[in-house]
């Protein structure tokens, strides 16, 4: 018996739509979550001059709530729009 998902890939290729391979799927599935790592990285390794603990203190300390919300949201929608992103190219893809 065949799931609804074979019979959904049949009827592409019926159509004459092309499916990538599993290789491409397996490159792409492996190179997206490596870009996303070494971004983060590099973010990280060039603002770390910039930070130092009086910096990390300040937020969770001095700075007014509605400010330290935002600049511990902003990081966070980031990460959850990327997450978002590779989510769906990894269903689409």
């Amino acid at each position: 018996m065949r799931t609804a998902l074979q019979r959904e890939c049949t009827a592409c290729r019926l159509k004459g739509n092309k499916t990538m391979s599993n290789m491409t799927k397996v490159i792409i599935g492996i190179v997206l979550p490596f870009l996303g790592t070494t971004l983060g990285s590099a973010t990280v390794f060039f603002l770390k001059k910039e930070m130092n603990s009086k910096n990390e203190n300040y937020w969770l300390l001095e700075a007014p709530v509605s400010k330290a919300i935002w600049h511990m949201a902003i990081p966070m929608m980031l990460g959850m729009s990327v997450n978002m992103i590779y989510n769906l190219t990894d269903t689409f893809l």
